[in-house]
């Protein structure tokens, strides 16, 4: 089975873009948007449960809540905190996994994550958004591909476009 890797952007496509980290099998981009705002919207395709060469079982948790999570936790990583000790960051990471985890089990409590419509070529989609004073975080389930945005501040207009890789042009880092 072999599927033409597609990333979630803006449309119209933004001038700038940048190819921030991709999964080895092809499955899974973020890409950096530096247009209304600095924000990153990681996409992943739902792959299946595959069988692995030792013979075991696997897949890509995909639920929301576990994506959730995992745009808060980006969210979070994204912050910096300068001059920290060692034991002082593993204490932030330990501090930023709990949180993360804490808010990616509320994605569905509306005090906590709002719902956005989110366009995607020209189907309107719920994208859940969860705020806080470092930023936001979002996630949204495609069918297949579920996409996590963060960044500084919301875009204003979230209207998407699932382009092939291969199409696109990045600016490299």
């Amino acid at each position: 089975m072999v599927s033409t890797a597609v990333v979630l952007i803006p449309s119209p496509t933004p001038e700038l873009l940048r190819l921030v980290a991709e999964s080895d099998d092809g499955s899974d981009h973020s890409v950096r948007i530096d247009s209304h705002g600095r924000y990153t919207v990681r996409t992943i395709e739902r792959s299946g449960k595959r069988i692995n060469a030792d013979g075991g079982v696997y897949c890509f948790v995909d639920d929301v809540r576990a994506f959730a999570y995992l745009a808060v936790k980006e969210l979070l990583l994204s912050a910096t905190s300068p001059g920290s000790t060692r034991d002082e960051e593993i204490l932030r990471l330990r501090r930023m996994d709990d949180d993360a985890q804490e808010l990616g089990d509320k994605v569905f409590d509306a005090s906590v994550w709002s719902v956005v419509p989110i366009l995607v070529d020209g189907t309107k989609f719920a994208l859940w958004v969860h705020t806080s004073t470092v930023g936001f975080a979002g996630v949204a389930d495609l069918g297949p591909h579920l996409v996590t945005l963060h960044g500084s501040t919301i875009p204003e207009v979230l209207e998407f476009s699932m382009k092939e890789l291969g199409t696109l042009t990045f600016e490299m880092n």
